[in-house]
């Protein structure tokens, strides 16, 4: 699976980076040849713990973060240029919420925030409900649909990313 992660201003002057996720279990930020670059980079890799299951889709679950240059935003105390949720399908263990940042320093985070243990068999498909709109605000709570292929199993979930520590859902 191949996801391109957004650039992080509002310019062309930076390469273009990749989020993968494989069979091997782990999800790498990644950096393709390019003219800044004539070598392939791996930034970031965390084994997100798939047990053999490997990582069939990732997902964007909220617009990517990027401070303005002139104002660095501070999450759980630490610095980032650019934060993004990421829904990952991980067949065999069901899905898995993701926190990936960059920090300032231009190393790379990545943190399981919640993951479902539901699925039996090949988590192959999950994917968010739009958020709704309460009022004139819009509601955090994050409603997810996961599927698994072989049990034809149909999980929905909710996810509130204001909640720490969520955990297992199941």
């Amino acid at each position: 699976m191949i996801l391109p992660i957004p650039l992080s201003h509002a310019t062309m002057d930076e390469p273009q980076l990749l989020l993968t996720g494989s069979y091997d279990d782990s999800i790498r930020v990644y950096q393709p040849p390019s003219p800044y670059n004539s070598k392939p980079k791996v930034l970031a890799q965390k084994d997100i713990g798939c047990q053999g299951g490997g990582v069939w889709r990732l997902k964007f679950l909220d617009e990517p973060t990027t401070p303005k240059l002139d104002k660095l935003e501070v999450l759980h105390g630490s610095e980032y240029k650019r934060r993004f949720l990421v829904l990952a399908c991980c067949m065999r263990v069901g899905c898995k919420i993701l926190e990936i940042k960059e920090l300032q320093e231009g190393e790379w985070t990545m943190e399981v925030l919640a993951k479902t243990a539901v699925h039996e068999s090949m988590n192959y498909a999950s994917d968010i409900l739009p958020v709704a709109i309460e009022g004139s605000t819009k509601s955090k709570v994050q409603t997810i649909v996961s599927t698994s292929f072989y049990d034809r199993l149909l999980f929905v979930w909710k996810w509130d990313p204001d909640v720490e520590a969520q955990g297992t859902f199941e």
